[in-house]
């Protein structure tokens, strides 16, 4: 009943103060504008146009053929993952009308995409096949305003390659040479199916990187935030003697507890609300093609909510420990800095994560303690690890953070009265042995 009463204390007096009103609504509205509005703009703008000025005078109805056939690739491709990623561009290719004049019917069409004309009708490049002498396969030459994107110009490449390739054929086999060159190169369909392994896990969920590491700094922002505000609450009321006071009629283990429990019901507080915020913001926007709303299984977000609440548990712990050591705030920053970069780690490492989430390294990441609340969330948003890593994961967080409680309950018993240096680790094993919960 005592860590009750310093729960809800602590917990009034943060969550009626107007900073965390004002972090808790604004920040989920800046992260979903930072990540929503350049999915809708380059959705707004994903068209490629690209014009071909056929020279040749014997591409035409080939290359006729093979731009049906991109377009046809390009509207059977699949949706995007759910996520924030700006989708690839579209590809619209067209043919210039024939002309008997080659290099007028460029000019005119170079001169059009460097007069910089806008709209859905405006050109984006020109693609020249210029005959050579000797029958030779035709040069291509492509004029931009602007440096296209990798996609663009392999599609390009890959169109253009496929109608020569298919002249190239034709020629050879002389009449009907064209059908025939068609029909030996047409491509073979391949029908995806998604396989759930019996056991052992590995199965992935189309949820991007982007996605990922979003949620992952939903988790750690609150963790180090509120983890940094048990700290110098401590360190306050250390120097404060307020804590003498308040250890005259509680445990420290009470304390410890009522004031950790708090802060995590804060973290709590706001990540559900950053949800709840981010939720109506991708229903109010439109969903269109280029820019789907993205979604989440409710399984991965009890396991982000699950994981969320083992590693603000470890960290704040550690908060709380350097809390009691230090003398002021800037040494107890040094002193649970290491906890924190071991925890923020994997944020640099999302992206080869979410890319082999089964591999040696990540699955030794997503059972190591200190790493289990962001290694493993990703795992678990990407992948369906085995049921008996998840349980090691959660295990081993418990243990180490309970183990973490005891310590710190220890060290608050006697380092609360402690003043003057720094105590130093054989101070601090002569605290943990004399004293105790």
């Amino acid at each position: 009943m005592k860590a009750l009463a310093i729960f809800k204390r602590e917990y009034l007096e943060a969550a009626r103060g107007r900073s965390f009103a004002l972090i808790t609504l604004l920040t989920p509205l800046f992260v979903c504008a930072l990540l929503t509005l350049p999915r809708l703009v380059a959705g707004a703008s994903s068209v490629v146009r690209v014009v071909v000025v056929d020279g040749t005078g014997r591409l035409g109805p080939t290359l006729d053929d093979e731009i049906a056939r991109a377009r046809r690739l390009g509207s059977a491709r699949g949706a995007a993952p759910a996520g924030f990623s700006p989708p690839a561009p579209r590809l619209e290719i067209e043919r210039a009308p024939a002309a008997p004049d080659f290099p007028a019917a460029l000019a005119r069409e170079v001169s059009a995409l460097a007069g910089g004309a806008r709209g859905a009708d405006a050109p984006a490049a020109v693609l020249a096949l210029s005959p050579r002498a000797g029958g030779e396969d035709p040069e291509a030459r492509l004029y931009v305003r602007r440096a296209p994107e990798a996609a663009v110009t392999g599609a390009i490449e890959e169109v253009v390659g496929r109608a020569v390739a298919r002249q190239r054929v034709g020629d050879r086999l002389g009449a009907q040479g064209d059908a025939t060159a068609g029909a030996l190169l047409r491509d073979a369909e391949v029908e995806t199916v998604r396989v759930r392994p019996a056991a052992g896990g590995g199965a992935e969920r189309d949820v991007d990187a982007v996605l990922c590491f979003a949620l992952l700094l939903a988790v750690l922002v609150p963790m180090a935030n509120h983890g940094g505000e048990v700290m110098r609450s401590i360190v306050r009321e250390k120097n404060e003697r307020i804590t003498e006071v308040l250890m005259s009629v509680v445990s420290p283990l009470d304390l410890l507890v009522g004031k950790i429990a708090a802060f995590a019901a804060l973290g709590l507080t706001q990540v559900a609300a950053w949800g709840a915020v981010s939720w109506a913001v991708t229903r109010v926007l439109p969903a269109t093609e280029a820019a789907p709303a993205p979604g989440l299984p409710a399984a991965s977000l009890a396991y982000a909510a699950l994981f969320f609440l083992l590693g603000y548990a470890m960290c704040v712990c550690v908060y709380a420990m350097a809390g009691v050591i230090a003398r002021d705030v800037r040494e107890a920053q040094q002193l649970a800095s290491p906890m924190m970069l071991a925890v923020m780690m994997p944020l640099a490492f999302v992206v080869p994560i979410h890319a082999s989430p089964d591999s040696g390294l990540v699955v030794a990441l997503s059972m190591f303690p200190p790493t289990v609340p962001t290694a493993m969330l990703v795992r678990v948003l990407v992948s369906e690890p085995p049921a008996w890593q998840i349980a090691v994961a959660i295990g081993a967080t418990v243990a180490v953070t309970a183990g973490l409680y005891v310590m710190a309950a220890k060290l608050f018993r006697v380092g609360i009265w402690s003043r003057g240096a720094r105590p130093s680790l054989r101070t601090l094993g002569a605290w943990l042995r004399s004293a105790r919960t």
